[in-house]
């Protein structure tokens, strides 16, 4: 088991729970409602409507509703940003180019299945 997971998840669980992670959750819940809805009419870009795409499917398999908010604002802010604004598209489309070119492995093919339904 690596340190970090050892610190976060065993020893200082519930200060990362309470004091960064919540905070953190919350946060980013209301900064993305300053975004609009992103739909796919208002999308030019390829991948944008792609992100749309994977959106709609990932809320199909999601099952733990108590953090649909904060899956919905993270999805928000990505579309959105990657959308409107080029430095931030061109950073993350390097950032999925640098996982695929080295080879990123999937630790499950199958996410936690409490969580999750086929």
């Amino acid at each position: 088991m690596s340190i970090l997971r050892k610190l976060i998840i065993w020893k200082e669980r519930d200060f990362f729970i309470q004091q960064v992670k919540k905070p953190l959750r919350l946060g980013l819940i209301q900064a993305a409602k300053r975004f609009p809805e992103p739909q796919r009419n208002d999308c030019t870009r390829l991948n944008s409507r792609i992100l749309l795409e994977i959106r709609d499917e990932f809320f199909k398999h999601h099952n733990n509703g108590c953090r649909d908010d904060m899956f919905d604002a993270a999805f928000r802010v990505l579309i959105c940003v990657y959308e409107s604004d080029p430095y931030y598209s061109q950073l993350f489309d390097w950032f999925m180019k640098q996982c695929i070119d080295r080879g990123w492995k999937f630790k499950n093919p199958h996410p936690m299945m409490r969580q999750w339904k086929e």
